[in-house]
């Protein structure tokens, strides 16, 4: 994992049904840039374990990959949707990403970060709001 020089504040919203669910996480965290690509890598601490997380925004893209107790690797692309396994506890499940907005205000001295999807498993759709900023140590 890269040196933590940064600071992540990440705001993620799950909606389904009417129901949301909102996760705050504030870690210290690597972030650089390499030529046009932007890279975030922190680790997520639960009760029962722990996730590493990278995230990479190049393009217009971002792609999010998650490494522990729960694992996925997975593409928010506004152009087309995406597939991925996602490994929990509870076993695999197959999802499908339709992005619907992506928008970054990055610079070498950090900034902010906002997806919008929709994740479909088993037929379901679950529309995602992840807000990230990055305040450069």
């Amino acid at each position: 994992m890269a040196e933590k020089n940064a600071k992540i504040f990440l705001k993620s919203i799950q909606r389904l049904d009417g129901d949301e669910d909102t996760i705050e996480i504030i870690a210290e965290c690597g972030f650089y840039k390499n030529e046009e690509k932007y890279y975030i890598f922190y680790r997520e601490v639960y009760d029962n374990g722990a996730t590493d997380c990278s995230i990479k925004y190049e393009n217009k893209k971002v792609t999010i990959k998650r490494k522990g107790d729960t694992n996925a690797n997975f593409v928010c692309d506004p152009d087309e949707d995406t597939a991925f396994i996602y490994t929990t506890a509870y076993g695999h499940f197959s999802v499908t990403v339709r992005t619907k907005e992506i928008e970054a205000d990055l610079s070498e001295n950090g900034g902010t970060l906002r997806l919008l999807y929709d994740l479909k498993i088993n037929g379901v759709s679950q529309e995602n709001e992840v807000n990230i900023k990055i305040v450069k140590a």
